[in-house]
């Protein structure tokens, strides 16, 4: 299954093989305008999207578009009429908050926001705001703990995930503290984050380069952290770059000639990356194996497909 965004809600494409017509797609419409989507996913509710709205950068909406009932009818028939109405729930932080990152725990019970707090309405100083971390149970909405990060710098690209109901974050940073002398081409050094199960930031790392998505690799332990096999990608020179964070070594790199990248994702099994480009094209790229990162015969991607899709999130092997 692959899914993207659209004006209306979540096109999602079910891609039983590479022939197009092995390919179908649905739509699920989102009745909320000015919708900025923070992170996507396939998981044991389903397919699931948390978004905010740009009138309500405080209210965190979690939607589950389709359950594992729902795409498995859709897996055998192929001919699921619509998706039902989607299931939403809201995370509602303080009125002076603005959320630019959120995701779900791997069994569901949390999820995870990183926010900042500012009653300016000049954009540099929502920047310049320490980010925050929030977790939350989500069958009650209710918040769990939060927690505050770095001091003060300019700060973009923010991701988060969960494993194990812990935290790991990224962001990149800029190299001067001039708010007024503000770039993109100043924010030029990514930082991972570690959050222990005691609220501290551990497992620190820096990175040169602008990368806006992390993925995890198997070097995660209960109770304890390890970014072992862990990646970071983003795109740059109109060229999509895959990094090993311990390492810092490229592990994979992609461009779609004729176009730009402008978003994209890893399936959950490592097998396969997707684009989606300017063009409207998603290409799949062979990918790395998460397992096997110092493989020098992973050292690139090779497209094996292309369809016309905008990419939200990949699911493969389902």
């Amino acid at each position: 299954f692959m899914a993207g965004t659209s004006d209306h809600g979540m096109e999602v494409w079910q891609v039983s093989s590479f022939r197009e017509d092995s390919i179908s797609s649905k739509q699920s419409i989102l009745p909320y305008a000015g919708r900025k989507h923070l992170w996507t996913v396939f998981n044991r509710l389903g397919l699931c999207t948390i978004f905010i709205r740009e009138s309500l950068p405080n209210i965190v909406i979690a939607a589950v578009i389709a359950d594992n009932s729902v795409l498995g009818e859709w897996t055998l028939s192929r001919t699921l009429e619509k998706f039902p109405d989607p299931q939403t729930v809201e995370f509602k932080h303080d009125v002076t908050d603005k959320v630019i990152a959120a995701s779900l725990s791997d069994n569901c019970s949390q999820l995870a926001t990183i926010h900042v707090h500012s009653t300016s309405e000049i954009v540099a100083d929502w920047l310049y705001a320490v980010p925050q971390i929030t977790t939350w149970d989500y069958r009650t909405q209710r918040k769990l703990k939060t927690i505050s990060t770095d001091k003060r710098c300019l700060t973009k690209n923010h991701y988060i995930t969960l494993v194990n109901n812990q935290p790991v974050v990224y962001w990149q940073i800029s190299t001067t503290t001039d708010v007024t002398s503000y770039k993109e081409d100043k924010i030029s050094e990514g930082v991972v984050h570690a959050v222990s199960l005691t609220g501290r930031l551990q497992h620190k790392r820096t990175l040169p380069g602008v990368y806006s998505k992390v993925w995890r690799g198997s070097g995660f332990l209960a109770n304890n952290i390890s970014l072992m096999g862990w990646m970071l990608g983003g795109v740059s020179n109109r060229a999509l770059h895959v990094i090993n964070i311990v390492s810092r070594k490229t592990i994979g790199k992609a461009s779609i000639h004729g176009t730009d990248i402008n978003c994209f994702d890893m399936s959950q099994d490592g097998t396969q990356i997707a684009v989606g480009c300017r063009n409207g094209e998603v290409h799949f790229l062979a990918s790395v194996d998460p397992e096997k990162l110092k493989s020098k015969s992973q050292s690139s991607a090779e497209l094996i497909h292309s369809i016309s899709m905008d990419i939200a999130a990949i699911d493969v092997g389902r």
